[in-house]
């Protein structure tokens, strides 16, 4: 038996040997997370095994991995649970003969899928000779619906209506026939390529006209391109003492960047950049005439429209106009200081016209465009009507299809015939299976305490399935307090050795369970008490860790705790980062034990060594001493911001001032914020517990001084 851990180094247990009295053969831990509550229950395990006569097969150990340690089958799959394996009662000796003549009942799918598969091969390529008739060289395509339903019928009979309506009769869709033409045409217009026009800016004209007219001082002002040549140096040279890939010289960067800023800023180099902007510009705008204008008998031809040729004329007696503009641009920019006169409203008409009437010719492809799909589709239209009085009338299509109708409703009633012979097979081989029993048992639980889902046999292992819908389930579908459970009934289950659970397994020396209570409501968490309770009267020795105070108080009720008995309680403890076990003497009630945390957390100084844990832990604990304390003063007795006045009056704050009122608003969001996550405000939660502490004590002071001790 184990009396103690020696050296134990886990995590906040550092070389530790205790606890401070020994333990017994029965023990119940608490232990706050955070406090080494888990290091513990491995440092036991490892103490266990140091002992050669004893092995891993001699311990059951349940903690929070349990379910993925020892219940899935492999990494990744949540579907599948490993079975447990029983063996109560006699089987029946005539299961086998049973399974045999149902087996024989069961009727081959796949034959009829192939007659199936066969019926659809016939109706289809009747139904492609008839496309390759009758749709001659359109882009028709065949419909993709499948042949046995409604939908199929549907759509070909909505076809014939359509096409009848645009003939007039059925008779008159003899005489339509196929033809592409329409479509040929359309691909060659999609291949005339029209540019979009490049945009000139009125606005830049206008202030080129400004520039004409002005006369500029004659300044030593490089080049334009030179000036970019510069620019495009001090890129390269961007460290002060590197020399010059041309010349070979060290550069004088920032010298030569004030010159290039000078020249930038200069006013004639300001205009000299405008003019051959502009004259970019126009280069552009020109070569895009010259494309449409060179495009001139192709378009018409292939558009089929004369009156575009007036369209052309327009863009071709107007466009020499901006020659002339782009010759006068380059004389200004090579004698800035002589002035240019002319009419700039001219070149703006010019560029208008020519905009004007590309567009028209733009427009006229798009309209011939729209008018061809119009005409296409009604030709289409037709001859889908064709085709579907064919297919519809068709003796072989017709034929088949009843035939592939009647296969189809044989396949559903066989695929259902043979799932309910399979699942009385299933029942028959579970009935020898000897995991099966353990799935009995633990599904007739289920049931009596609420859960909606059962385990189901599969081979000898198990999935879940929803009691109502019979829809299959993963651990990820059940709530971690309903997966908790499970996992708790396995490991329960599996200790014993016949279905009454009163044989304990010979070789099990020692069980140890790290919280087992974890996420669960208050029915489930009755049962599993119940079940816990159990395992204390074991003849193994046994040690139950809990988080929970509340939780410890019923594990540990009317545990005997003098010398002289076989069962002890103990508390684990942390201080300055190192943890301890200690035999805890008297078990108070979940509110005194919460109201004395309070008590110590409010007379710490600084919250500079609270861990994570316990940031997490206090406001918690907080919201459970406020909401209790409460339920004594007032009759509304939660502790949230909206019933802030409720709190006030708990607290004997009614007539507090507004920084007091403060002050109990951040304790509420401490209580209601905090207790929800790990946030990182410890100065918030011990300026809290304090003010708290101090209100209790100023409205009641006998409560007060009884709590804490």
């Amino acid at each position: 038996m184990i009396t103690k851990v020696n050296n134990l180094n886990e995590k906040s247990f550092k070389n530790y040997t205790g606890p401070n009295v020994e333990f017994k053969l029965k023990n119940a831990i608490f232990g706050y997370n955070g406090k080494g509550k888990t290091s513990l229950a491995e440092g036991i395990k490892k103490e266990f095994l140091k002992d050669e006569n004893n092995t891993k097969n001699n311990i059951r150990f349940f903690n929070k991995d349990f379910i993925v340690k020892n219940l899935m089958l492999k990494e990744g799959d949540k579907l599948h649970i490993k079975g447990i394996q029983a063996n109560f009662g006699e089987k029946e000796v005539d299961i086998e003969e049973k399974i045999k003549k149902l087996q024989e009942q069961i009727v081959d799918i796949k034959m009829i899928e192939n007659d199936i598969e066969k019926t659809k091969n016939i109706i289809n390529k009747r139904i492609d000779d008839i496309y390759k008739q009758r749709k001659g060289k359109t882009a028709i395509q065949k419909k993709r619906d499948d042949i046995v339903t409604e939908k199929w019928f549907a759509n070909y009979k909505k076809d014939l209506d359509l096409a009848i309506n645009l003939c007039g009769s059925e008779e008159e869709l003899n005489s339509i026939v196929s033809d592409d033409s329409l479509e040929k045409k359309k691909r060659n217009i999609n291949l005339l390529l029209i540019e979009s026009l490049f945009e000139i800016e009125e606005e830049s004209i206008t202030e080129c006209d400004k520039i004409f007219k002005k006369e500029y001082r004659e300044d030593v002002i490089p080049k334009t391109i030179i000036i970019e040549w510069m620019k495009a140096g001090l890129e390269i040279h961007k460290h002060k003492d590197e020399k010059c890939w041309f010349c070979g010289g060290y550069v004088n960067q920032e010298e030569i960047e004030q010159r290039v800023n000078l020249y930038c800023d200069n006013e004639k180099q300001k205009a000299v950049f405008k003019l051959e902007q502009l004259k970019r510009h126009l280069i552009e705008f020109g070569r895009i005439v010259e494309d449409i204008l060179k495009k001139q008998g192709n378009i018409i031809s292939t558009l089929e429209d004369n009156k575009l040729i007036e369209n052309f004329n327009q863009i071709k007696n107007n466009n020499c106009n901006i020659d002339a503009f782009i010759q006068l641009i380059d004389k200004k920019i090579n004698n800035m200081p002589k002035s240019i006169t002319y009419d700039y409203n001219s070149i703006i008409e010019k560029i208008s016209i020519i905009k004007f009437e590309y567009e028209k010719i733009q427009k006229r492809k798009d309209e011939i465009t729209n008018l061809l799909d119009t005409q296409i589709f009604r030709i289409n239209d037709m001859i889908k009507g064709v085709i579907a009085k064919e297919i519809l009338n068709d003796s072989i299509i017709v034929e088949n299809r009843d035939i592939l109708i009647k296969l189809n409703e044989l396949k559903l009633k066989s695929i259902n015939d043979n799932s309910n012979i399979e699942k009385s097979m299933t029942q028959l081989k579970n009935q020898k299976n000897n995991t099966n029993d353990f799935a009995m048992h633990i599904n007739k639980i289920f049931r009596d305490i609420g859960i909606e889902f059962r385990l189901d046999l599969i081979d000898k292992d198990y999935i879940i399935k929803h009691q109502n819908n019979n829809i299959t389930l993963s651990l990820e579908d059940i709530s971690e307090g309903e997966k908790n459970l499970m996992a708790l009934m396995f490991f329960y289950y599996e200790l014993f050795n016949d279905e009454e659970q009163k044989r304990l397994k010979d070789e099990i020396k020692i069980i140890i369970i790290d919280d087992p209570i974890s996420s669960m409501d208050a029915a489930n968490k009755m049962y599993v008490l119940e079940i816990i309770k159990k395992i204390l009267k074991m003849n193994v020795q046994v040690f139950i860790f809990t988080h929970v105070w509340e939780d410890y108080c019923n594990i540990s009720y009317g545990m005997k705790e003098n010398n002289d008995s076989n069962e002890r309680c103990f508390e684990i403890r942390k201080n300055n980062g190192e943890s301890s076990v200690n035999m805890i003497k008297n078990r108070e009630n979940p509110y005194k034990h919460a109201f004395k945390e309070i008590y110590e957390l409010s007379n710490k100084t600084t919250a500079d060594d609270l861990s994570n844990c316990e940031i997490y832990h206090y406001p918690n604990v907080m919201r459970k001493v406020l909401e209790e304390f409460m339920e004594f003063k007032v009759q509304k007795s939660l502790p949230t911001l909206n019933n802030i006045n409720n709190v006030c009056i708990a607290l004997g704050l009614e007539y507090a001032t507004e920084n007091e009122k403060s002050k109990v608003a951040l304790l509420l969001n401490v209580c209601n914020i905090l207790s929800h996550k790990n946030s990182r405000n410890p100065e918030e939660i011990l300026k809290s517990a304090k003010n708290l502490m101090r209100w209790i004590k100023a409205v009641d002071e006998i409560h007060f001084n009884t709590m804490k001790q």
